[in-house]
């Protein structure tokens, strides 16, 4: 988790080619607040899993941006 700007931001590294939602991650978000939760694989694209979750390859990592995707707002 990072706080920053008053907003929490949750991260889970997934070692898998097709992460999905697990049960953890919406109590992740529930318990801590989490503005957005993104969850970093070694894949190649960006997208959404859910509400206030989404996939972020690891090489994306560096640009990310510390809001929700616009597809999630």
């Amino acid at each position: 988790m990072l706080l920053r700007r008053g907003r929490r931001w949750g991260f889970v590294f997934k070692f898998t080619d097709a992460p999905r939602t697990t049960k953890s991650m919406h109590i992740a978000i529930a318990d801590l607040n989490l503005e957005h939760l993104w969850v970093i694989y070694p894949g190649s694209l960006e997208y959404p899993l859910g509400e206030r979750i989404t996939t972020l390859p690891l090489s994306g990592v560096r640009e990310l941006p510390l809001r929700p995707p616009s597809s999630a707002q």
